[in-house]
């Protein structure tokens, strides 16, 4: 999870590890989800997945709705991405958190 506050609002990034993970992570990620306010202005929420390759998922300004993240994140459960690889390429993970989610201050 990668937190950044700027000027009150909460941006707040999931990466989520599809090598080893199951799909009980994103339970989990919908508890904290559940207890967000969602919006354009208080807490905005991202999501990348990510193994030997890494993919956006969704932006910090792609929803303004929590059921439209949770819709989201559940999607990535049903998807089958989860998967025991052997390879986990991390640094591009967070590349892409830092160069593509940290672009929309």
């Amino acid at each position: 999870m990668l937190l950044l506050v700027n000027s009150g609002v909460l941006d707040l990034v999931f990466a989520i590890d599809t090598s080893g993970s199951s799909t009980q992570i994103i339970d989990y990620i919908l508890l904290v989800v559940e207890g967000l306010e969602i919006s354009a202005t208080k807490t905005r929420v991202g999501a990348l997945i990510f193994s030997n390759v890494s993919t956006s998922v969704f932006e910090l300004n792609t929803f303004t709705a929590k059921q439209d993240v949770w819709w989201s994140l559940k999607q990535i459960a049903r998807s089958g991405v989860f998967s025991y690889s052997m390879t986990t390429d991390i640094s591009s993970a967070f590349q892409m958190l830092v160069g593509r989610h940290s672009a929309h201050f």
